[in-house]
């Protein structure tokens, strides 16, 4: 993939969550985790943006298939923010939908959510929070059309491509309960908020590497 410079940025967060998967992905640590997700991707927004820059992408470390042209099948739906539907190949079990925090809000989310205390994170695809909300991953049919796009009310963090105005607004990862959801969810939320356009892609597929213990 052609890029015209490469910036390797460190910082530590100090991360205290160990990273085997079943940690990482344990619902007590989600909160946490996902407070200081937020903080880094902050950071990194903060410290490479310059004025140039039409387009944000983020991607995982752990994905395992991205289509070739990523790029250009993203920019050309023009949205504010978008992002492509993640599933993961179990090796026993198949295919399944892995991203659970690209969403499209339900009336019980919206009650779930009406009842907590503000500061309370909703940790989205536990049984511990019974929202029904519709995920983008679950939209996904064999056959459909890849251009195919639905607005939604959250994104997950796998895969995001956000315009770089986005972020100039104001626009950021909440490393707080905003509207109860943080990190990639509080920012689509945030964005939606805003008055930007947040879309999903269904049938548009990039695979997340199978992780033991999932």
């Amino acid at each position: 993939m052609p890029y015209h410079s490469v910036t390797i940025l460190y910082k530590d967060f100090h991360q205290i969550v160990a990273q085997d998967a079943r940690s990482r992905h344990d619902f007590t640590a989600q909160p946490e985790r996902r407070k200081r997700l937020a903080k880094a991707r902050n950071w990194l927004w903060s410290a490479s943006l310059r004025p140039h820059h039409s387009w944000v992408y983020w991607q995982d470390v752990d994905v395992e298939k991205v289509p070739a042209t990523i790029f250009e099948d993203l920019m050309k739906h023009d949205s504010d923010v978008v992002v492509p539907s993640v599933w993961m190949t179990h090796p026993k079990f198949g295919d399944f939908p892995y991203d659970l925090n690209s969403w499209i809000e339900s009336d019980q989310g919206r009650a779930v959510s009406g009842a907590l205390a503000e500061d309370t994170v909703i940790v989205e695809g536990y049984p511990e929070f019974e929202t029904n909300r519709t995920y983008l991953a679950r939209l996904r049919r064999d056959g459909g059309d890849p251009m195919e796009q639905v607005e939604i009310d959250a994104v997950g963090g796998v895969s995001i491509l956000a315009k770089s105005e986005v972020f100039r607004a104001g626009c950021h990862f909440p490393a707080f309960s905003f509207q109860n959801q943080v990190e990639t969810e509080a920012f689509g939320q945030m964005a939606k908020a805003m008055g930007f356009h947040v879309r999903g892609l269904p049938h548009y597929t990039v695979w997340h590497a199978y992780e033991e213990g999932l």
